[in-house]
């Protein structure tokens, strides 16, 4: 029990550091998430659509800025390149 009071004291003594987005108020750097949800909800179209906003340094959603260009890897998982490469030709046409 002391040791976990120990451990517990010597974290919250650190003191907090400033937080840095890739979206601001919704992407934090260095965070790891995920998009879950139903079938054929667009989970792949705003997984594409925030890393191309990121990419571009334009708002995710038209609503959540960026810091400006930034390198992204996007894995895609379940679609192949022509589908990905399909839908970026479709969102940057809107």
């Amino acid at each position: 029990r002391r040791d976990e009071e120990a451990a517990r004291d010597g974290v919250l003594a650190q003191a907090d550091r400033p937080i840095a987005y890739l979206a601001t108020g919704l992407l934090e750097v260095g965070a790891i998430g995920f998009v879950g949800g139903e079938p054929k909800l667009g989970k792949s179209w705003l997984g594409l659509h925030m890393a191309l906003a990121v990419a571009t340094g334009t708002p995710v959603l038209g609503t959540y800025p960026t810091p400006g260009k930034v390198p992204v890897l996007y894995v895609q998982e379940e679609d192949g390149a022509d589908l990905v490469r399909r839908r970026i030709r479709l969102g940057s046409a809107a």
